[in-house]
């Protein structure tokens, strides 16, 4: 490495601002690769951690989750997977060790290989940096949020759809960065999927395979068109990737109890949901399920094993069957963190903010 400089963005505090320092180059494990970091893409939990200290064990802190650059060093156990010099992509896995070395807002960042997948050489660095922990994030509302079994599992005790019976899944913030993901995921496995978005996003949502786009601007007109879109099939799923589910949970609620009663179904609709809701109350005769990627290092590594491991977002990112939303860069490189945060706060559409970390 003929620049082992590694400037960092560290939380001094839980509540104050980031600030910039210079700390030692990170020693990859075993199961690691230690990434030249070219593109950070920044994610709505680092305004959670700092504010409110989710996943901060100590401070000062590094943060930060995605990374995408090149691999400079390899550990032992990796030797056989990856070399120096490959491109990658990776969902750091520093918010659920506490582990500063693992997290992406810094030159150079270990991560390991579960949560690894090399960027196939259609895709530019900058292309490929706004995707893993998004398409992680997808991956975890079909299979612990929705509670589906991953594909080849032995025990599949709630198999994904079989062949051409299209169950309905709502996705209510289908234009955010997790909702497009979701959108093209949960296709891939056989869902008819219902996206609610803005209408200028209509067209690419149904190049992703959704099969109804309504407006998000009236919430109950929108449950309505897509209780008329569903005609007699049931809407037993929905996933709210918005940003503020206060505004989307009690709408999504009235669809799935309203669909059921409507197709007299006796089935407990079900609903996964991605961002912190605590103060909301929730009706009976709906099952929920916050999406918490934090297990996709210890519970959940089955989740990651399927996505990363197997090569599976590799080979649908190289042939387009997932295509990573549209990165846009904040100037400053890592100092660009607290303006990204702040235009972050009102939410995005088509698009994830990315710091350029090194040229």
């Amino acid at each position: 490495m003929a620049d082992q400089t590694n400037n960092a963005v560290i939380l001094p505090a839980i509540g104050k601002d980031f600030e910039l320092t210079t700390r030692p180059v990170p020693v990859p494990g075993p199961d690691d690769v230690l990434v030249r970091t070219n593109f950070a893409a920044v994610n709505s939990v680092d305004r959670i951690r700092q504010l409110y200290g989710f996943q901060v064990p100590t401070t000062p802190k590094v943060i930060g989750n995605d990374t995408t650059g090149t691999v400079v060093s390899v550990g032992a156990n990796a030797v056989s997977t990856y070399k120096v010099g490959d491109r990658v992509i990776a969902a750091a896995d520093g918010v659920a060790t506490g582990d500063d070395d693992h997290e992406s807002y810094q030159n150079f960042v270990a991560v390991p290989t579960l949560t690894t997948a090399k960027l196939p050489e259609n895709l530019t660095l900058l292309q490929g940096s706004t995707v893993a922990t998004i398409a992680l994030t997808a991956s975890h509302i079909l299979f612990d949020g929705l509670k589906f079994s991953i594909p080849g599992a032995k025990e599949q005790t709630k198999p994904l759809p079989a062949a051409g019976s299209k169950p309905i899944l709502v996705v209510w913030g289908g234009a955010s960065s997790v909702g497009s993901l979701t959108v093209q995921l949960a296709h891939k496995q056989g869902f008819a999927v219902f996206a609610v978005a803005s209408p200028r996003h209509h067209e690419r949502l149904q190049k992703f395979g959704a099969e109804v786009t309504v407006d998000y601007s009236d919430p109950e007109a929108t449950v309505e068109k897509l209780l008329a879109a569903a005609g007699q099939r049931t809407i037993s799923y929905a996933a709210d990737t918005a940003t503020d589910p206060s505004k989307t949970l009690p709408h999504l609620e009235n669809l799935l109890l309203k669909s059921a009663a409507a197709t007299s179904s006796t089935a407990v609709p079900e609903l996964a949901y991605v961002n912190f809701a605590p103060e909301h109350k929730w009706k009976e005769g709906i099952t929920s399920g916050f999406v918490n990627i934090v297990t996709a290092w210890s519970d959940r590594k089955d989740i990651s094993e399927w996505l990363f491991v197997s090569g599976n977002l590799t080979s649908w990112l190289a042939d387009g069957t997932i295509v990573p939303p549209t990165a846009r860069v904040i100037p400053g490189g890592l100092g660009g963190l607290k303006a990204a945060l702040t235009e972050s706060q009102g939410g995005l559409s088509g698009e994830r903010l990315v710091l350029e970390v090194a040229q």
